[in-house]
């Protein structure tokens, strides 16, 4: 009676084509881009309505690169914000996209995994790039891995051409089966190049409406989960089956080799067997048991964790396959980071010669010497909390983003950084324990998720101090401009932070406009001057221009 099933259609009787401010089309010949960036063109070709996204490497350059093609994208204050945008895109009937670098799909997990059984309208695609050996990232972490706990289909394009292909066909996926799509763009697609002809068409399809209230509103909560069981993913399952892959035959060496993410480029020998995986989850386990059966060994080429891999080991004992699987869990490579082509190859050596390959432990690395923020009103604000709050034995735990600084030379001052906008509760709990505690945070962390842990400190009458950056920019990112540098037409900012501090029930609330004569005795002095109040009291440092 609910079944999903009922949203199958003939893709091509369904659509038509809609011109949204004209739509004109160009071609344009010879282009070369990256493997990330040319997702951009892939989502205006879609004909996508509306796309969302949040700064973060690699995601960035994605998002700057679709801003130029694409009347209707915009940065958003967090990843959660951008894909309920993107949900009321699709359940008003048209095609929404989300970009996220791999730290974002925490924050947006809540909303997502309520989507996967409530259904959904238009096609939603949540295009995730994943930093791979943490080049800008705090932590590194795989996306594939919470799009499956999700229920989320989970593609991973293998090089440039592929990723401009997969997306059309992502939302077809999406739409067929009423729930959103994951693909994940490993940050190596960085290395491929997309030269060819594009069309650039701003073009919006107009698709289903929204037809899931019998399953929100008819189902108990169980009853969705239930009925995405029975239903949804056995519809995922049919349309992704035999659709993206490529099997390349080679000689019989008793090893077959199973890549996705682009890692095949790692395999020199271009005469070796190979499979090269688009849709990872669920797992097409039809084709790739029929190449897995012809090989004693199978070798998992993936980054950053083994998630085929796992895949792998349960069709194995599912089916009860006699073969051995190599890989990250078998301790062949490491397990994380980025795999190297020396070592690839040294593997499949081995292999070939019947040998089990050594198993490779990594050291932990050093962080080594990087150089302290240069910006002149920055590093005066740094080195008076740096010695304020030595001198007081404050406790100090900071953001991801700039102020992070300040857990390394030459300030060492602070202890604790775990998260963007994570500070402030951080801090809030030290506080119960009556400690003397401090939380620096920029304001774009303070938007992006600092305001919540902020009122709750409030209301809690928490005696702590909080120092937010005020540059009116995502410093750490790219210093892109952030949402408190907006102005309307008559050039009023549309947010004034102070305003907001307020708002949340801060009571003493002071701000320094800092440049780079401001002297350090003058930072230090509003520093003390907060400490004497009661309750939790805020600085701000506004950086001149």
């Amino acid at each position: 009676m609910y079944s999903s099933i009922l949203r199958m259609v003939i893709w091509d009787d369904q659509r038509g084509s809609l011109p949204v401010d004209g739509g004109e089309s160009e071609d344009v010949n010879g282009l070369q881009v990256n493997g990330i960036e040319i997702a951009a063109w892939g989502i205006v070709e879609a004909g996508v309505h509306s796309a969302y996204g949040v700064y973060g490497f690699p995601a960035t350059q994605l998002g700057e690169k679709l801003d130029t093609l694409f009347p209707r994208f915009t940065w958003n204050i967090n990843e959660k914000v951008s894909l309920e945008m993107a949900l009321g895109i699709s359940i008003g009937g048209y095609r929404s996209a989300v970009i996220v670098k791999q730290a974002g799909m925490g924050v947006l997990y809540d909303t997502l995994v309520n989507a996967v059984v409530h259904s959904i309208g238009g096609g939603l695609v949540i295009i995730a790039t994943d930093d791979i050996g943490c080049k800008a990232s705090t932590v590194e972490q795989d996306s594939r891995q919470l799009a499956k706990i999700a229920g989320v289909p989970v593609l991973d394009p293998n090089s440039a051409q592929e990723v401009r292909k997969l997306i059309p066909w992502a939302y077809q996926l999406s739409e067929q089966a009423s729930v959103p799509v994951l693909i994940r763009l490993s940050s190596r697609l960085l290395m491929d190049k997309y030269e060819g002809e594009v069309k650039v068409c701003d073009t919006v399809l107009p698709l289903f409406p929204y037809t899931g209230g019998r399953v929100a509103r008819g189902l108990s909560k169980i009853g969705r989960m239930h009925h995405y069981e029975q239903y949804t993913l056995p519809v995922v399952k049919r349309i992704i089956e035999g659709s993206s892959m490529e099997v390349r035959s080679g000689r019989d060496v008793g090893v077959g080799i199973i890549a996705t993410g682009g890692c095949s480029t790692l395999v020199t020998d271009e005469s070796l067997p190979l499979l090269q995986l688009s849709s990872l989850w669920p797992v097409d386990e039809k084709h790739v048991l029929s190449f897995m059966k012809k090989y004693k060994r199978i070798l998992v080429l993936e980054e950053p964790h083994p998630f085929v891999e796992v895949e792998l080991y349960q069709l194995t004992q599912k089916y009860e396959l006699n073969l051995t699987i190599v890989g990250r869990l078998s301790g062949a490579f490491s397990a994380g980071d980025r795999l190297d082509e020396n070592r690839v190859n040294e593997v499949i050596e081995q292999i070939q010669k019947g040998e089990d390959p050594e198993i490779i432990r990594v050291s932990p690395s050093a962080r080594g010497l990087k150089s302290p923020e240069q910006d002149q009103p920055l590093v005066r604000i740094y080195d008076a909390i740096s010695a304020w709050t030595k001198a007081s034995g404050a406790k100090v735990a900071v953001d991801v983003g700039s102020s992070i600084a300040l857990c390394y030379p030459p300030y060492n001052s602070a202890e604790w950084s775990y998260g963007l906008g994570s500070p402030i509760g951080v801090v809030a709990g030290l506080a119960s324990i009556d400690a003397l505690a401090v939380a620096v945070i920029g304001d774009y962390a303070f938007l992006h998720s600092g305001m919540a842990p902020l009122m709750e400190a409030v209301v809690q009458e928490k005696e702590m101090m909080v120092i937010i950056i005020h540059d009116y920019i995502s410093r750490r990112t790219g210093r892109q401009k952030n949402a408190l540098s907006h102005q309307t037409e008559a050039g009023v900012p549309s947010l004034n932070l102070l305003s907001i501090l307020s708002a949340c029930g801060v009571d003493h609330c002071s701000q320094l406009m800092v440049s780079a004569t401001t002297t350090g005795k003058e930072i230090k002095e509003q520093l003390a001057l907060a400490r004497r109040k009661r309750g939790v009291k805020v600085v701000v440092f506004t950086l001149a221009p």
